[in-house]
């Protein structure tokens, strides 16, 4: 003898085949539905997490690369400036360093407001402007020998007082890049390694 059937079994068994069919057509639009929107929501957090990604590594390894050569560019304009046989030369130099510095800060500025830098790269970022502060104030003194035609002097300068701090710059833009590389997320500052050979100015 067959059980009477109650509750929701007795309803769907007496519904038709037509409201049967139709009941499991719209169940299975409706999971369709939630996984679609589950399948959205990830593909936009990845397409999120991607871009974070080639914002802050990408493009920050990029900008302290052009960093790196725009103060490599300028510490030469300072070079030519003081080695100048002409005052054309001379004159065409210093234009040039104007030229190389705006670029460094400008390139500086980007790096810190438009590419998510860790803390990492911030810290870095600011050692390398302290560090340029300093070699600017020490370029006058070293311009005044240069001009007065006192060589031996002028070599004893730069090596002293100019070339150490500019290898800290060069050192600062190597460790920014480094650390623009990183993955996110909790990233250490890496560990200071000697140059292989001091940079002349």
């Amino acid at each position: 003898m067959n059980t009477p059937r109650k509750g929701p079994a007795r309803w769907i068994h007496d519904r038709g085949v037509s409201m049967k069919i139709t009941a499991a057509v719209s169940v299975a639009v409706l999971v369709g539905i939630l996984v679609g929107v589950l399948g959205l929501k990830a593909l936009s957090a990845s397409a999120d997490r991607t871009e974070a990604l080639y914002v802050q590594n990408t493009m920050g390894a990029q900008l302290t690369e052009e960093l790196r050569y725009h103060y490599i560019a300028y510490r030469l304009q300072i070079t030519m400036r003081n080695t100048a046989s002409t005052p054309e030369t001379k004159q065409a130099a210093e234009q040039q360093v104007d030229v190389e510095g705006a670029a460094v800060l400008s390139v500086a500025d980007k790096l810190r407001t438009t590419t998510r830098p860790t803390p990492e790269v911030l810290a870095g970022l600011d050692a390398f402007m302290a560090n340029w502060k300093d070699y600017q104030d020490r370029l006058g003194q070293l311009n005044q020998l240069a001009d007065s035609g006192q060589k031996a002097q002028y070599e004893d300068y730069r090596a002293k007082q100019i070339t150490p701090v500019s290898n800290e710059i060069v050192q600062g833009c190597r460790l920014c890049r480094s650390c623009s590389r990183r993955p996110l997320g909790p990233a250490r500052w890496p560990p200071r390694t000697p140059t292989a050979a001091p940079v002349r100015s």
